[in-house]
């Protein structure tokens, strides 16, 4: 659907039940079709801004659909844009959602935590560019050809606490005794052990690294181009059509991802 510039659509169709059953097995419950413009006249833009009553949040999209006939009435043209920004919005930005940065619940058991939900957010920032474009020509009373090209590039960028080194499987970092990096009173402490001479388990967030951060970038592409008319029986139509399309998706990670064996 985020392919789709918004300004292109001209409605949409709900359709429940038996009379779905027409697009195959996997609708018999219900389908959504997005009716896109086949043919425009004229200019039309819309533009929104909003943001929230804190004043963060914000959000602005620009579309526009632009469309003429010509050859007299036989042939129509059609293009259609559309820019979409969203702001990020952090855990941090409200009081209901701030971490409370108590640790008592933990400290107790000799656990000392990082708490990273601070990092995390409610709102991911967006960045989307949709574009759509159609051509129609008449070549006889009864027969039309058509092309269509659809692009879209969705980029989201993503936040959440930093990485864990915890006790599970090979995710903790173990210690040697011999390490000489060991506060005095923590020797102190591994010498009252069972084993003594035993490694021991560090269990922590790993904030050298920053947040656990990624972008993930989505291109799409469609070409779409085919004949379609009347048939002179009854009213029956026909329609012949080829399309190739493209998804490209790519997730890098630029903060919070480290190796264990090179951490340990």
């Amino acid at each position: 659907i985020n392919s789709i510039p918004t300004s292109a659509i001209s409605g949409v169709e709900v359709i429940t039940g038996g009379a779905s059953a027409t697009y195959g097995s996997d609708a018999i419950a219900g389908v959504v079709n997005f009716k896109v413009y086949h043919q425009f006249q004229g200019i039309r833009l819309d533009a929104q801004n909003g943001i929230s009553s804190r004043g963060d949040a914000a959000s602005h999209q620009v579309s526009l659909i632009a469309g003429t006939k010509f050859a007299e009435g036989r042939g129509s043209i059609m293009v259609a844009g559309e820019y979409q920004q969203r702001d990020g919005l952090p855990y941090t930005s409200r009081d209901w959602s701030n971490p409370s940065r108590s640790f008592s619940n933990v400290i107790g058991n000799s656990v000392f935590a990082y708490d990273g939900l601070c990092l995390n957010l409610h709102q991911i920032p967006l960045t989307r560019y949709a574009a759509l474009g159609r051509a129609e020509y008449k070549i006889s009373p009864s027969v039309k050809v058509f092309a269509q090209v659809q692009y879209s590039r969705v980029t989201v960028h993503a936040q959440g606490s930093n990485p864990t080194l915890n006790p599970v499987g090979a995710s903790g970092l173990t210690v040697p005794v011999t390490n000489p990096f060991i506060p005095a009173d923590l020797k102190t402490l591994l010498a009252s052990r069972a084993n003594p001479n035993a490694s021991f388990l560090v269990v922590k967030r790993f904030i050298d690294d920053g947040p656990r951060a990624y972008v993930n970038n989505t291109t799409t592409y469609q070409l779409l181009g085919g004949l379609e008319g009347d048939l002179p029986i009854k009213d029956w139509t026909f329609e012949f059509y080829g399309s190739h399309g493209h998804t490209s998706a790519t997730d890098e990670v630029y903060s919070g991802a480290v190796s264990i064996s090179a951490v340990q």
